[in-house]
């Protein structure tokens, strides 16, 4: 079957030259335009950068050698940083990447947190703490 389909593309491409006087070229160059769209994501990524983040006092201690985790403040959420990067960029002028570039963005580049860890400090902080 495909070698019949061959023989008649191979036909028609011969017909083609045949009928025009010009080569005929049938590459398949679906896709392969020049105008695709390129963003910036470097503003993405000085925005997720200025959030203060903190490293856990009771992790760090069990995870020397390890990448430390980084939390950002639990009233964060995701969506709410995009809305604020939405908002910067509305001052900047300039224009704002998709949702889920954000999104792609924050969880591949950065080790970064919203939830508390289960134990975050030590029993000698906690009573530091008290005092």
């Amino acid at each position: 079957m495909q070698e019949i389909l061959l023989r008649c593309f191979a036909d028609l491409k011969w017909s083609l030259e045949q009928n025009t006087g010009k080569k005929v070229d049938c590459t398949d160059n679906r896709g392969r335009h020049g105008n695709h769209k390129r963003v910036d994501l470097t503003s993405v990524q000085e925005h997720i950068s200025c959030f203060p983040r903190y490293v856990s006092h009771y992790t760090r201690a069990h995870h020397s050698g390890q990448q430390e985790s980084e939390y950002l403040a639990p009233s964060l959420n995701l969506l709410l940083m995009y809305y604020l990067y939405v908002e910067k960029c509305k001052e900047d002028q300039k224009v704002p990447v998709k949702e889920w570039a954000y999104r792609h963005r924050f969880n591949t580049e950065f080790n970064l947190s919203f939830k508390l860890p289960h134990k975050d400090t030590c029993k000698a902080c906690d009573v530091a703490k008290v005092k």
